[in-house]
């Protein structure tokens, strides 16, 4: 079942500017769509590119005092995605984004 996010997101390796946007979790792959500055973006990672997938609520992990959930890619790159929908969906889209990675390894 896809489901889709209010989320914002930056890399952090290489470090980037914060986009804002959606995140779209499919069955073999998630979607982030978006932008800033009015520019668009779009970035697609397959299963397989999600090394670890992890909730970060420490306060230097956080992001305007929001918890982000840190994607490793198997490539080396970072990224820090932070939901801008309900508090309880930032649990619910680690676990989903976890189990997508999963079901890739």
């Amino acid at each position: 079942m896809t489901k889709t996010y209010a989320v914002s997101w930056r890399s952090e390796a290489p470090a980037d500017e914060r986009r804002v946007g959606k995140l779209v979790v499919g069955a073999t792959s998630a979607s982030l769509e978006g932008g800033t500055n009015g520019h668009a973006y779009s970035r697609t990672i397959a299963a397989g590119d999600l090394a670890d997938v992890r909730l970060d609520r420490t306060p230097a992990g956080r992001v305007h005092g929001r918890p982000s959930i840190v994607l490793s890619l198997s490539n080396g790159s970072l990224l820090r995605v932070v939901s801008l929908d309900q508090p309880g969906t930032v649990p619910e889209i680690a676990t989903r984004l976890a189990a997508l990675a999963q079901r890739a390894h």
